[in-house]
C-alpha cells in the first residue's frame, strides 16, 4: 500500500462517512417500512402458522428478517410475541436463530458492486411517489428509494474514507484490529451504538473494500456485531413474563457462544469465505460470505441442540411466581411497544389481548345467576374485583391500539384496528352492565330480603343460559373468525326476546306468581332487562364480525 504525508481533509471525510452512515440507516428504515406495509398480513400469518416446529420457525425467522432488514427487530418482535402469549418458547428460539441467518442477506446485497444503480433507484422511487397516490405503487416506490439510498450510502462512505489509505497513522491504528478479540469488541460496541448489526457489517465492508482493514479483522468485526445485537433484545425482555426472558437469554447464549467458538477460527473462516464465489478477488464479497457461513453454521448446530438448549435456559430462568397477593386479580401482560412498529404483527398481539378480555367478561357473565339469585355480599365484592380486571385489560388494550394508530397503516390494518377497538368497547360495556346493574339488583335482593320462587328462578336461569350462549358464540365468531358461530349468536335474538317478554309483559297476577311480592316481580323484570342488554351487545359483536367478512 502506498502512503504519503499529504494532509487529509478531515471535515469532508468525517461528514461523508457519518452522513453516508445516516443515509444507510435512513435507507434501511425506508426499505423496512415499505416492505412491512406490503407484507404485514403475510408476516402475521407466517408467525401464526409457520412456527409449529423448529425448522419452519427458523425459516420464518429468515423470511421476516429479510423483510424487516434487521435481526434486532425480529428478535424484539419475537420477545414481544412470547410475552403476549402468541408464540411458545422453543419455536421463538428457532425464529431467533433464523433471524441471525436472515440478517446476512443485507450484507450479501451491499457487497454486490451495483452502486451505479443507486441514484437510478432513488430517482425512480421519488418520481413514482410524486406521480401516484395509490398505496401499492407508493410502497414499491418507497422500497426502491430505500434500496437506492442504501447503495448510494455505501458509495458515499467508500469515497469518503479512501484518503485514509495514505495515512500511516490510521493504517497503524486499524492494524491493531487484526487481533480477533479486539475486532470482536469493536464490532459489538459499534452495534450497541448504532442499534443495527447490518450498519456495523456495512461499515466493515466499506473498510475492507478500501483496504483499510484486513479481511480477517473485518470478519471479527462482523462476528462482534452478532454479539452487540443481543443488547437490545435483552433490554426488550426486562419486566416481561418468564417465557419472554427465556427467549432473550437463549438469543444471547446462542450468539455469545457462537462468537466465542468462531473467534478462534477467524483465519480458517476467512480462508473458506475466500474460496466461495467471488471471495477470492473481492474482499467485500469474502466478508459477506464469512458472515453467511458463520450464521448458517451456528443456526444449524443450535437447531440440532435446541431441545437441550431450551431445557438449559429453563433452568437458568426458572418460572416466577405468577400468583397475585390477593389471589384474585388478573393483571394484564404488558403488550410490548416494540411491536407497534409493525402494525400487522402488533394487531395480532392486540387480538390475543382481546381474547383475554373476552375470557374475563365470559367468566363474569357465567356468575350472574348465582350472584342475583343466591349470592352473598362477599361474592358480589369478588365480582366487582373481576370487573376491575376487565377495566384494566380494556384500558391496556385501548392504549396499545392508540399507539398502533399513530403508525402508517394499510387499509386492511386500519379496518382491523377499528374492529378490535369496537369489540373491546363492547366487551367492556358488558362488564359495566354486570358491575353496575346486575350488582345493584343483587344488592337490592339482599337489602330488601327479596325472595324469588322456584318458577321465577327457573325463568331467570333459562334466560341467562340463552344470553350466555349468545355471548360465547359471539366471542367465538370474533376470535376464531367463525362466521357460523357469529350467525347463531345473531339468531339468538328471537329466543331471548321471547323469554324476556314472558317475564316483563305480564303484570303481577296469579299467572305470574312471585310469592305475591311486588319487590320480587320488579327484581325479576330488572334482571331480565339487564340480560337483554347483554344479549344486545353480544349480538352487536357478532354482527360486526359478519359485516367485516
Amino acid at each position: 500500500m502506498i502512503t504519503d504525508s499529504s494532509p487529509i481533509a478531515w471535515w469532508p471525510l468525517v461528514t461523508g462517512l457519518f452522513g453516508g452512515l445516516g443515509l444507510f440507516l435512513l435507507g434501511v428504515q425506508r426499505l423496512t417500512l415499505s416492505l412491512r406495509a406490503m407484507t404485514g398480513e403475510h408476516l402475521r400469518t407466517a408467525l401464526a402458522t409457520l412456527t409449529t416446529n423448529r425448522f419452519t420457525a427458523a425459516a420464518t425467522g429468515v423470511g421476516v428478517t429479510a423483510v424487516v432488514q434487521s435481526s434486532t427487530i425480529t428478535t424484539v418482535l419475537t420477545v414481544g410475541f412470547v410475552a403476549a402469549g402468541l408464540m411458545a418458547t422453543v419455536p421463538a428460539l428457532a425464529v431467533v436463530l433464523g433471524a441471525n441467518v436472515g440478517t446476512t442477506i443485507t450484507a450479501q446485497v451491499v457487497a454486490f458492486d451495483i452502486r451505479s444503480w443507486a441514484l437510478a433507484l432513488v430517482a425512480a422511487g421519488a418520481v413514482t411517489m410524486v406521480a401516484t397516490t395509490r398505496e401499492r405503487p407508493v410502497r414499491r416506490a418507497e422500497a426502491a428509494l430505500g434500496l437506492g439510498l442504501v447503495l448510494f450510502s455505501m458509495q458515499l462512505m467508500s469515497d469518503s474514507v479512501s484518503p485514509l489509505r495514505s495515512s500511516e497513522g490510521f493504517i497503524e491504528f486499524m492494524g491493531r484490529l487484526d487481533s480477533p478479540l479486539l475486532g470482536l469488541l469493536a464490532g459489538a460496541a459499534a452495534t450497541v451504538v448504532l442499534q443495527s448489526s447490518s450498519a456495523t457489517t456495512a461499515l466493515a465492508i466499506v473498510l475492507t473494500s478500501q483496504g483499510l482493514v484486513s479481511t480477517p479483522a473485518a470478519v471479527a468485526i462482523a462476528i462482534g456485531a452478532n454479539v452487540g445485537t443481543c443488547v437490545t433484545a435483552g433490554i426488550a425482555a426486562l419486566g416481561k413474563p418468564t417465557a419472554a426472558v427465556r427467549v432473550a437469554v437463549g438469543h444471547i447464549g446462542f450468539n455469545v457462544v457462537g462468537a466465542a467458538v468462531w473467534i478462534g477460527f477467524v483465519g480458517q473462516l476467512t480462508w473458506l469465505a475466500e474460496r466461495l464465489p467471488g471471495g477470492a478477488t473481492d474482499p467485500a464479497r469474502a466478508l459477506a460470505n464469512a458472515h453467511t457461513v458463520f450464521n448458517v453454521a451456528n443456526a444449524v448446530v443450535a437447531l440440532a441442540l435446541l431441545g437441550p438448549a431450551a431445557r438449559l435456559v429453563e433452568r437458568l430462568v426458572p418460572e416466577r411466581d405468577s400468583s397475585h397477593r390477593n389471589g384474585r386479580r388478573h393483571t394484564p401482560v404488558p403488550l410490548d411497544l416494540a411491536l407497534v412498529s409493525n402494525p400487522a404483527l402488533a394487531l395480532a398481539a392486540a387480538r390475543r389481548e382481546l381474547g383475554q378480555l373476552s375470557s374475563l367478561v365470559i367468566a363474569m357473565s357465567q356468575q350472574i345467576p348465582s350472584i342475583v339469585l343466591t349470592g352473598s355480599h362477599d361474592r358480589i365484592d369478588r365480582l366487582l374485583i373481576a370487573d376491575d380486571d376487565v377495566d384494566a385489560h380494556h384500558q391496556h388494550l385501548v392504549t396499545f391500539l392508540a399507539q398502533i394508530g399513530q403508525q402508517p397503516m394499510t387499509e386492511t390494518d386500519t379496518a382491523e384496528l377499528v374492529a378490535v377497538l369496537a369489540a373491546a368497547h363492547d366487551l367492556e360495556t358488558i362488564g359495566d352492565v354486570i358491575e353496575t346493574n346486575v350488582v345493584r339488583a343483587a344488592r337490592h335482593r339482599l337489602d330488601r330480603r327479596v325472595e324469588l320462587d322456584a318458577r321465577a328462578e327457573a325463568r331467570i336461569r333459562r334466560l341467562h343460559a340463552e344470553v350466555h350462549r349468545a355471548l360465547l358464540l359471539a366471542c367465538q365468531g370474533l376470535l376464531e373468525a367463525d362466521g357460523a358461530a357469529a350467525q347463531r349468536s345473531v339468531g339468538a335474538k328471537t329466543r331471548v326476546h321471547e323469554l324476556v317478554d314472558r317475564i316483563t309483559a305480564s303484570p303481577l297476577t296469579d299467572q305470574h306468581p312471585t310469592n305475591g311480592s311486588l319487590d320480587g316481580y320488579l327484581l325479576e323484570r330488572d334482571i331480565a332487562e339487564q340480560l337483554r342488554r347483554i344479549a344486545h351487545v353480544a349480538r352487536r359483536i357478532a354482527r360486526a364480525h359478519l359485516d367485516d367478512h
